[in-house]
């Protein structure tokens, strides 16, 4: 009876521990939401794959360009950005990240607070982790 027992919680630690979090994909996504906060031109050209679309809950949706310019002109800016927890999903050279954030910022020169579900999909291209 006992190793009734034990099979399923072996099987059942067996799959978390295949679920741990990806540290390289956990940090591009760190080190996106600093560079959105921070407006770093830099940062977020390495994190923003070409073909980005950030699409909002408000339905307002952006490419990479439009990100970039909104963000340089102050029409958007971000000042905090939380993930309260997430979950990355990865396969080979693609991962998603499904998290809560709790964005706060500025649109226009009104200020929003959100808690949001967000779902990220993250492309591996030379070596580096790019919001798709």
């Amino acid at each position: 009876m006992r190793q009734l027992f034990f099979i399923p919680v072996l099987l059942l630690s067996l799959a978390a521990k295949a679920q741990l979090q990806d540290p390289q994909v956990k940090m591009a996504m760190y080190e996106l939401q600093n560079a959105l906060v921070s407006n770093s031109t830099k940062k977020l050209n390495l994190r923003l794959h070409p073909d980005v679309v950030f699409g909002h809950s408000n339905g307002w949706v952006q490419d990479k360009t439009a990100i970039l310019k909104d963000l340089s002109t102050g029409y958007l800016v971000y000042k905090s950005i939380n993930t309260d927890s997430f979950f990355i999903t990865r396969k080979k050279d693609m991962a998603w990240i499904r998290s809560w954030q709790t964005v706060q910022g500025t649109v226009n020169g009104t200020d929003f607070q959100l808690r949001l579900f967000v779902l990220q999909q993250w492309m591996r291209v030379n070596q580096q982790w790019q919001l798709t």
